[in-house]
């Protein structure tokens, strides 16, 4: 196990935000209507896809709305139906990397430099090749 000083931003996150032990009716509520039932570290949006999703949307919509309510409710659906499985996917891969580089101890600007880098991947390299890369730019 790592120290404590270089402990997973993510695991520390979710000991210290809304977690499963403090949820069990909820989570039991969601898993019983054939659901699964994440919990995701608060103010950490790269680690969920749906943020992704809504940053999408809000680009597209904000590049046709007009500003009043009425469009809005014709568009809001339409930039949702936008995004198609490909990209929701890539979404997902991208949170996937950010993971697994948090999970290798890495910090948030190395993690940034790791995904960035390593866009063609499943996964980010290791920890010292990562280092490596960043200190030769």
């Amino acid at each position: 196990m790592p120290a404590p000083s270089t402990q997973c931003e993510l695991g520390h996150c979710i000991s210290h935000g809304e977690g499963p032990l403090l949820c069990p009716p909820k989570q039991k509520y969601i898993e019983g209507r054939g659901h699964i039932c994440m919990y995701l570290p608060k103010f950490h949006c790269e680690l969920n896809p749906i943020e992704m999703l809504w940053g999408f949307m809000k680009y597209r919509y904000r590049k046709v709305s007009d500003g009043k309510f009425l469009t809005a409710k014709v568009l809001v659906p339409q930039c949702l139906n936008m995004c198609d499985t490909i990209t929701i996917r890539r979404f997902f891969r991208k949170t996937w990397r950010y993971m697994d580089s948090y999970s290798k101890g890495l910090d948030a600007y190395q993690t940034a430099f790791a995904v960035k880098v390593f866009k063609s991947h499943r996964r980010v390299g290791h920890p010292a090749e990562i280092k490596a890369l960043m200190s030769r730019r």
